[in-house]
């Protein structure tokens, strides 16, 4: 398991689970309370015969769906059907169970935030909301450690955020962008819908060239619109932009619109984006040098599978090529977000 370090995290809510310390459970059963009862009737704390600490989360009737996970060695989630309250017939809960105590900490964070998220009136199915935050939390009880995001990828994933929250976000609404957002699933590119493709590229170069993977990267499908976003940064340490900051801000967007931060938050942890490695990524700071938004298509400089007569030599099977965009002014469509707007909305 990873090492945890809440200090950034503000306080943590005191669930009070010396009471129930008081009493043993016999084995197959457990003992629960309320995690907070001023907040929620929805949520309890519960602890095992071995003393191990339960999360339990009421499923309303109707949304039973069977839920079965190992997270890893320390941490099971399943669904189960139990009475905590003689006066209640029996009811299916989700169990987030900690079978390590070095998690103890981050239960009570999920705790938390599946409370926090019920009280401001969460309106998506529950086992979907519950997934969504567990997916923030996982790599924190991954068995293997990760590696930090190399500064490529950094640049990469900074250049993605960016485009969903200066540009998506403001002009197609916030459920419409984060759906889009396919990048980190290995997607051919960055940002698909029905008819539409998106590729950004971010670049830090001097001379301010992007990096393109492969002769099909800039060539679209059949029935689809493809469009580059270009993003220059510069890395200052004095830069505004980080990609911590970035995610931070993200986040406080997606705070009330749950399914939205679900989504999100599996594709950050698709991304590899982990809560540990900020103070690390905090390190990478950008300025802003230029941004825009080209259409990709007949005469756009780019290299497609047509540009190379009689296809690839034998035995050449990867191709990747540098990219300037100051000989493609004619395709730049939008130099700002608003300027884009009716365009991605059509």
């Amino acid at each position: 398991m990873d090492t945890v370090d809440l200090s950034a995290m503000g306080s943590v809510v005191d669930f009070r689970w010396d009471l129930l310390a008081s009493e043993v459970p016999a084995p197959e059963r457990l003992i629960a309370r309320l995690a907070q009862p001023d907040s929620s009737c929805e949520v309890y704390i519960a602890v095992d015969a071995t003393g191990n600490r339960s999360i339990l989360v009421r499923i309303p009737a109707g949304e039973q769906d069977a839920l079965a996970e190992r997270i890893s060695r320390g941490v099971r989630v399943q669904t189960l059907e139990l009475k905590v309250d003689t006066a209640r017939p029996n009811e299916v809960f989700v169990e987030i169970a900690c079978l390590d105590h070095e998690g103890h900490q981050i239960l009570d964070v999920i705790a938390a935030e599946i409370i926090d998220a019920l009280h401001k009136g969460a309106t998506i199915r529950r086992i979907r909301l519950i997934q969504g935050i567990l997916v923030k939390w996982r790599k924190f009880w991954s068995d293997a450690p990760q590696k930090l995001l190399s500064k490529e990828k950094q640049i990469g994933l900074f250049g993605e955020l960016w485009f969903l929250k200066e540009w998506l976000i403001p002009q197609l609404g916030i459920e419409k962008g984060v759906s889009m957002w396919r990048g980190p699933l290995g997607s051919r590119n960055d940002f698909e819908a029905e008819g539409l493709s998106i590729e950004v590229k971010t670049s830090s170069r001097a001379d301010e060239s992007h990096q393109v993977n492969g002769l099909e990267q800039l060539l679209a499908l059949e029935g689809t619109t493809l469009f580059l976003f270009s993003l220059l940064i510069r890395e200052e340490a004095g830069g505004a932009e980080s990609l911590p900051s970035l995610v931070a801000e993200l986040r406080e967007t997606l705070k009330t619109e749950y399914e939205a931060q679900a989504q999100f938050e599996g594709m950050l942890a698709a991304a590899d984006f982990q809560e540990s490695d900020i103070e690390q990524y905090q390190k990478l700071r950008f300025r802003i040098r230029g941004q825009g938004l080209y259409r990709v298509e007949e005469g756009f400089p780019r290299l497609i599978p047509s540009s190379i007569v009689g296809g690839l030599v034998a035995g050449i099977h990867d191709i990747k090529y540098g990219l300037r965009l100051d000989v493609a002014k004619n395709w730049l469509v939008a130099d700002n977000p608003k300027a884009c707007g009716s365009l991605l909305k059509n």
